[in-house]
């Protein structure tokens, strides 16, 4: 009888410390690519996707939110993922460029890098729930320069209704969230590419100098660093692009260092190198 009474005792423990764990344990996020078609490459072509930076400066990367309402089953006054939200995104890019017809390799072997950074993830849950997701993202050749940049954003609130709140709901709104940013930048970047320009061979020097253009080549320490010129974001370091003649305002920055600017001066059918290097905060 004894047996039986631990037996049941051991097992409700169990259930009670399931129960406990289930209520204020982290959120988990499976990610599920938006409905409908994405937009596909004409050629396929390979990426390799730089990890991703997390750039929202939160104590734990994991946090995405706050709770001031009641979800039925979960007892928290944060949001917490079981991952961090920018392993997530990794995760969800591979598989919206592979739907996209891109092939996801190594660095090595890939045709273009997408490198990218976290502003916002955010889902604060309330009388209305508000969910904003911005990442900023260049997609460049291996070799340097900029094919494409823009920013994979979401944002809505909305109000969960009479019967408020659970884990799935809210997983779903993270996840719709996130699907729905990147389904869009995702199709600007194949209409980016996929005009005859994009493809097109670096113009030759004769070419460049009947332009009237001349060629920046710009990199950086450490590596990786977005570019503004003339307060227009190219892209991130190293970067190669052809520009008019004339004096351009450059500036180079990367999270936790001292930006660098210059004013240089590009000439007409000349390359002009920039080397900055960056000092810590």
């Amino acid at each position: 009888m004894s047996s039986i009474k631990n037996a049941f005792a051991f097992a409700l423990s169990l259930t009670l410390l399931f129960i406990a764990f289930g209520c204020s344990g982290p959120l988990k996020v499976a990610y599920r690519p938006a409905e409908g078609v994405p937009s596909k490459l004409k050629e396929p072509l390979r990426v390799s996707i730089a990890p991703v930076a997390d750039a929202r400066g939160e104590a734990d990367p994991r946090k995405i939110g706050k709770i001031d309402a009641t979800i039925a089953d979960m007892n928290a006054t944060k949001l917490v993922l079981s991952e961090e939200p920018a392993r997530l995104v990794e995760k969800a890019l591979s598989e919206e460029l592979k739907a996209a017809g891109f092939i996801v390799s190594g660095a090595k072997e890939a045709d273009l890098v997408l490198a990218s950074s976290i502003k916002s993830f955010r889902l604060d849950v309330g009388g209305r729930d508000e969910v904003e997701i911005a990442i900023d993202a260049a997609l460049e050749k291996s070799g340097g320069g900029a094919v494409w940049t823009g920013t994979f954003a979401f944002k809505k609130e909305r109000y969960a209704g009479v019967m408020g709140n659970s884990r799935g709901t809210i997983e779903r709104l993270v996840n719709g969230a996130l699907s729905t940013a990147l389904r869009k930048g995702v199709n600007d970047m194949v209409a980016a590419l996929d005009k005859p320009v994009v493809n097109a061979e670096r113009p030759s020097k004769d070419a460049v100098e009947a332009a009237g253009a001349g060629r920046l080549v710009i990199s950086s320490v450490p590596a990786r660093a977005k570019v503004y010129i003339d307060e227009v974001y190219y892209g991130l370091t190293p970067l190669s692009l052809d520009l008019k003649p004339g004096i351009h305002d450059i500036s180079v920055s990367q999270k936790g260092f001292r930006d660098s600017k210059e004013r240089v001066s590009v000439r007409s059918g000349e390359t002009t190198e920039l080397p900055a290097v960056l000092d810590k905060e």
